[in-house]
C-alpha cells in the first residue's frame, strides 16, 4: 500500500483530457487497518474539483468485493460496490465527450518511496456496451 494508501481501482475518462469524470478511489487508513471506497465525480465537463462522496466504509485490506460502473446514455449514472449502492445524474456537458472506462490499479502518491507500490487482483472483468 503507498503511503497515501489511495489505490484508483476504476474510472471513466474523456479521450484526451487529463480530468476523468468519476474514478472510484480505495482509501486505505492505518488507524482502522480498513478503507473506504470512494466516488470522485465531476457531474459537469467544465467542473476543476471533484465532489468526493463515501460509497463504503470499513473494507479490510484482502477483501474480495465486486463493483460496477454503469452511465446510461442519458446521463444516468450508477456504482454499486461491497453491497452499497449510489446513483447520480451527470450533466448533458458530457454528452458530446468520447468516455471510456478503465480499471486497474492508478496509485495516487507522488511523495512516498519509490519502492511503494499497490496491488489489486481482478478476479473477474466483464464490459457490457448497449446504445
Amino acid at each position: 500500500m503507498p503511503s497515501s494508501g489511495k489505490i484508483v481501482i476504476g474510472q471513466i475518462h474523456a479521450y484526451e483530457s487529463q480530468k476523468p469524470m468519476l474514478k472510484l478511489e480505495y482509501q486505505y487508513k492505518d488507524k482502522t487497518e480498513t478503507g473506504n471506497l470512494v466516488i470522485k465525480l465531476r457531474t459537469h465537463s467544465d467542473q476543476d474539483e471533484s465532489r468526493v462522496i463515501t460509497l463504503a466504509t470499513g473494507i479490510k485490506l484482502n477483501r474480495e468485493f465486486n463493483y460496477l460502473i454503469h452511465l446510461s446514455p442519458g446521463g444516468a449514472l450508477g456504482v454499486s460496490a461491497a453491497g452499497y449502492q449510489w446513483d447520480s445524474q451527470i450533466s448533458a456537458t458530457w454528452r458530446n465527450k468520447p468516455l471510456y472506462f478503465k480499471a486497474g490499479v492508478y496509485v495516487q502518491d507522488n511523495t512516498g518511496y519509490t519502492s511503494e507500490g499497490g496491488q489489486v487482483t481482478f478476479s473477474k472483468l466483464d464490459i457490457d456496451h448497449d446504445k
